[in-house]
């Protein structure tokens, strides 16, 4: 799972190079939604149109990646979602959801993907359709960008609102552990060096090791988990700032 999702941020960055120029045309019941990128201006300008009258038309704002519609909670109303892109080397995707009534535009929800592209997916075959992608949360944040790892996250959206879903997904957060353990693997037959200095990690193989241990102890939260989780990390973990590592993913990242 882990590296699907992670194939699709990079399609996912690629496809944002290349389609920086494209206009969007989207027709949604008597709807069309027309986005139009300003390559001068770096922002992106919607309007949308009924009777061939302007119902809305936006200033520019961040650039439109893609607007579709999916019926997410199985009510036979489908939501619009609006994928939008900040700008930047790795940063930043969100998606809002919208309906239109009364001839008004009305934003329900969005999800802040940051660096992750993400699949629509029904995992339970029940109608109701889940958001699959990655939690890019500890980029940077013990290594590079490259080297940085990601737990797997699923939402789902239900009175007009996504919710964090992951936890009704185990065997998907199981087999992500399954992979980030793998990743590791090469990290652990080879043996790898801690530096002398605690705060020399960033860039080095102890901090690639605990760039993959973060979203393996964020996967055994959402599982209900966490003290393997933290077992886990002493037990592969050897630096002298184990302890502070542990201390960064309770304090910092809530994972307690």
């Amino acid at each position: 799972m882990t590296r699907k999702i992670l194939i699709l941020i990079f399609i996912f960055a690629a496809s944002l190079v290349f389609s920086q120029d494209d206009t969007i045309n989207f027709t949604f019941e008597d709807y069309t939604f027309t986005s139009i990128y300003d390559t001068a201006n770096y922002c992106s300008v919607l309007k949308i149109t009924r009777d061939n009258s302007v119902r809305f038309e936006s200033e520019c704002t961040d650039r439109f990646f893609s607007i579709t519609a999916e019926d997410l909670d199985s009510d036979s109303k489908k939501e619009i979602l609006m994928e939008q892109y900040t700008g930047g080397a790795h940063c930043c995707s969100y998606l809002v959801a919208c309906r239109i009534e009364n001839d008004h535009i009305m934003v329900l929800d969005s999800i802040w993907w940051g660096d992750s592209g993400y699949e629509i997916q029904d995992i339970k075959n029940d109608g109701k359709k889940e958001l699959v992608g990655v939690k890019t949360w500890f980029a940077y944040a013990f290594t590079n960008f490259a080297d940085s790892r990601f737990n797997v996250v699923i939402y789902k959206f239900k009175s007009g609102k996504f919710y964090d879903a992951t936890s009704e997904f185990p065997d998907i957060i199981k087999a992500d552990i399954k992979d980030l353990k793998s990743q590791l693997k090469e990290y652990i037959d080879k043996g790898f060096d801690c530096p002398r200095q605690v705060e020399d990690t960033f860039n080095t193989d102890a901090g690639a090791v605990k760039a993959i241990l973060a979203p393996i102890v964020a996967d055994y939260y959402n599982l209900g988990e966490l003290e393997e989780g933290y077992n886990y990390v002493k037990k592969v973990y050897k630096c002298n700032d184990v302890t502070s590592f542990i201390k960064i993913l309770v304090n910092d990242y809530k994972l307690k």
